[in-house]
């Protein structure tokens, strides 16, 4: 098999796509998957983050490799098993509760702060900043995880303690307090989002160091995105290439293999993979959500993505669309 097929084959493998006995290993195997109601949490526990930038897209990405429902995951997200935050690049990705605490205290809130530029566009200072999470923070908490408060509601409340800027702008703030790992997204209101505060979910805070975090993040996403970099790594949680090169270093039940040349970490689950599973992931064909972790977990996405065909499924302003996938590859819109 051409280096370039497995390397489609086994990342197809790794995030669930396609069948594996040696899905075992990660403790994901058919008994698991598609038969208990708690399948999207061991996909979510696999795959550590799933982009949820599109709310119903992110949905069927878990519901696709779970083999269950939507409303099985939507289930999860009611019960706060599941939330939705921004945890790197300022993307919404849909995450279990206790990886939101690992994950958080390995980017240890990058993308987090208010730029200055932003600040002075919008007439506010640092100090507002703060003020307003505090006010933010005190109303998640007063209201419980039972009663979360919409985006109108969060609106709300900065307009009444002093925002002046443009509204269009408001969205991003809430976007940086996400960003810190206490404001998270709960079950939708509606069709409106709703949001918590960490705190108010009856489910205790696990703490993390940072490097202990960061072995996890290596951990967690070689073994759910493999085979991969440290530069994949440092582009998907946004973090420095200094902190992906030790998250791999001091990664777990992991090993490198090398196609085409280059050395990829994979978990050490895949020596079980076979050769007949290869080519029967390759000859799956999918139809994928739109912003999918298979194309959203790397940093070059050239490997599945050819460049003539990127304005038919994800576009470099931000825009995707739900896409065909067969041989490994994208092959536009979903038909």
């Amino acid at each position: 098999m051409q280096p370039l097929q497995e390397l489609r084959a086994r990342r197809m493998i790794a995030q669930l796509l396609a069948p594996s006995a040696a899905h075992r290993g990660i403790g994901v195997d058919a008994d698991t998957l598609y038969q208990e109601t708690s399948a999207p949490i061991h996909v979510l526990n696999h795959l550590y983050a799933v982009q949820g930038q599109n709310y119903n897209a992110g949905v069927r990405a878990i519901a696709l490799r779970a083999a269950c429902s939507a409303e099985t995951v939507l289930e999860g997200i009611h019960d706060y098993d599941i939330v939705r935050s921004w945890p790197m690049r300022g993307t919404l990705h849909f995450l279990t509760l206790k990886s939101s605490d690992s994950l958080y205290a390995a980017v240890a809130g990058r993308g987090a702060k208010p730029q200055t530029s932003y600040m002075h566009q919008c007439n506010f200072t640092l100090e507002d900043f703060e003020r307003w999470r505090k006010h933010l923070h005190e109303a998640l908490q007063t209201r419980g995880h039972l009663e979360p408060l919409t985006r109108t509601d969060l609106y709300a409340i900065l307009d009444e303690c002093g925002y002046s800027g443009p509204s269009s702008r408001r969205s991003h703030l809430i976007r940086l307090y996400g960003g810190e790992g206490t404001v998270l997204q709960g079950p939708l209101q509606g069709k409106e989002e709703s949001f918590v505060h960490r705190d108010s979910i009856p489910v205790p805070r696990t703490k993390y160091e940072r490097k202990q975090a960061l072995v996890e993040l290596g951990t967690r996403y070689i073994c759910g995105h493999g085979p991969v970099t440290a530069e994949d790594l440092s582009w998907w949680a946004g973090i420095t290439i200094t902190d992906a090169r030790y998250a791999f270093k001091h990664a777990h039940c992991t090993q490198n293999i090398v196609l085409g040349g280059q050395e990829y970490a994979i978990g050490s689950w895949q020596e079980g993979i076979t050769d007949s599973e290869l080519k029967v992931a390759l000859n799956r064909k999918l139809i994928l959500p739109a912003f999918d972790e298979y194309l959203l977990g790397y940093a070059d996405k050239s490997f599945a993505l050819r460049e003539e065909l990127r304005p038919q499924v994800l576009t470099r302003n931000g825009i995707s669309w739900d896409f065909t996938l067969a041989v490994g590859e994208a092959t536009g819109y979903a038909v």
